[in-house]
């Protein structure tokens, strides 16, 4: 079946900021559209309503993580943050079939992750936990699974973030975990859809369920999230 492709109209074309949105569009239906719009976090605005997307990219979510990680060293320690974060997009997201966004760890257009810690691997575990186990759509931008080091940047700031891949220099034991989370999320469609719910568990332990029932999908999970090793 081929399918052609257009530019779609946005509203606000130029935002306050000189901030460009646009996406493109198929011809075919159904179809999913996420535009991006920089800056954009958590909101459902006239992009959705006016616009016609699906989601956009939210650019929250990088800072946010990165602020309860370097200030409490463990989601553990930052749980309460975190169950915030994850409680606001899932109340958004599971009860609106025409909202979602798009998360995110690191962006050509921002910062690595993994720089922003100071390359410690084990923050950058953490945050793929977090991550993958968000709320609403999430992106893995490449190398944040691998442990791919932040590149020169020259005169642009974030020409840094486009390194090339470490295929020579990949972070086995960060790699399995990514993938190992990353396999937990796609067989669990709660995961990103289903209602969270918080549960009482020990001081050093993070717990909370996600259920979802919509149409003919049901799925729940409980996750509890242990200190690291």
């Amino acid at each position: 079946m081929g399918v052609s492709t257009e530019t779609e109209y946005t509203p606000g074309e130029k935002t306050s900021s000189g901030t460009v949105a646009f996406a493109v569009r198929s011809s075919c239906s159904p179809f999913w559209m996420t535009g991006e719009v920089f800056g954009h976090g958590v909101q459902k605005d006239a992009y959705y309503t006016d616009g016609g997307f699906d989601s956009l990219i939210n650019f929250d979510f990088q800072r946010f993580l990165l602020s309860y990680l370097t200030t409490s060293g463990s989601l553990i320690a930052a749980q309460a943050d975190v169950d915030q974060l994850y409680s606001s997009y899932a109340a958004l997201v599971s009860t609106d079939p025409s909202f979602n966004v798009l998360s995110y760890l690191s962006s050509h257009d921002t910062s690595l992750f993994l720089a922003s810690v100071a390359n410690q691997v084990a923050l950058q575990n953490q945050a793929g936990t977090a991550l993958l186990l968000a709320p609403g759509g999430v992106q893995i931008f490449y190398g944040d699974e691998s442990g791919r080091r932040v590149g020169p940047s020259g005169s642009d700031p974030t020409q840094g973030t486009r390194s090339d891949m470490n295929w020579d220099a990949l972070d086995a034991d960060l790699l399995a975990h990514w993938q190992k989370v990353g396999s937990f999320r796609k067989r669990h469609a709660a995961v990103g859809g289903g209602a969270h719910q918080k549960l009482q568990s020990p001081s050093n332990v993070y717990a909370f369920s996600r259920t979802l029932n919509s149409g003919n999908v049901a799925d729940a999970v409980v996750v509890a999230i242990t200190p690291p090793h």
